[in-house]
């Protein structure tokens, strides 16, 4: 994995996955997403998260101009993460993500008829932003500290993965 973006986020999405194949359902999203649910103003509900669907590499409005790295989209919520190892951020890349965040949450929420949340996460070595209601911005370290958090009474080859995973990341 090194210090490959894409491939890292690859990694990261499956553990976020409810649907993942390592069985774990909801468990690693939830714990990944305490450190986002504390810093926002209103709480997030973790049982809307409990059947989302999680992709990477999404472009939310179909441009060729933004590709958000992990898309997290559950009943009255829509979180898009950007991955941050090495590369800088765009030119105004998190005002492009939260308008296309917005725009995607209007089109699920007349699918649907129910309100839709939006958040970006912004995952870097370091913090970047001063929370806001709809951004937040984590750590690897606040993602490693959660994923080993969340390791208690998985299966062994799960958490052996799991915190392994969690060793790699930390170091960013």
């Amino acid at each position: 994995l090194k210090r490959n973006e894409v491939r890292n986020a690859a990694v990261l999405a499956w553990l976020l996955n409810p649907r993942g194949s390592h069985g774990q359902g909801s468990r690693f999203l939830e714990a990944v997403l305490q450190p986002v649910a504390a810093a926002l103003p209103n709480s997030l509900e973790f049982r809307l998260l409990q059947e989302a669907f999680v992709q990477t590499e999404q472009r939310p409005l179909g441009s060729d101009r933004d590709r958000v790295d992990i898309v997290v989209q559950g009943d009255g919520v829509l979180i898009f993460f950007e991955v941050k190892i090495d590369a800088p951020e765009g030119h105004q890349q998190i005002d492009r993500y939260r308008e296309a965040a917005r725009k995607k949450a209007e089109v699920l929420c007349n699918l649907s008829g129910t309100p839709c949340r939006t958040i970006i996460a912004y995952l870097a070595p370091s913090r970047k932003f001063q929370t806001e209601p709809d951004l937040v911005s984590i750590t690897w370290a606040d993602v490693a500290r959660a994923l080993i958090a969340a390791c208690d009474g998985v299966p062994h080859i799960v958490g052996m993965l799991v915190r392994s995973f969690a060793n790699h990341v930390r170091r960013f």
